[in-house]
């Protein structure tokens, strides 16, 4: 079952969802991860 996920910027009083974008390949989010882990969950099992 797909669960979609959102992010909003709040700025004085407005709010914006923010775009996600496509990432080309596994590898560049592998990069993107180790760079900084702290993007992810804490229940995150990373193998």
């Amino acid at each position: 079952m797909p669960i979609e996920q959102g992010i909003w910027k709040v700025n004085n009083c407005k709010i914006k969802k923010i775009n996600f974008n496509i990432i080309e390949t596994e590898k560049k989010l592998e990069d993107i991860i180790y760079s900084d882990i702290s993007i992810l969950n804490d229940s995150f099992l990373i193998i």
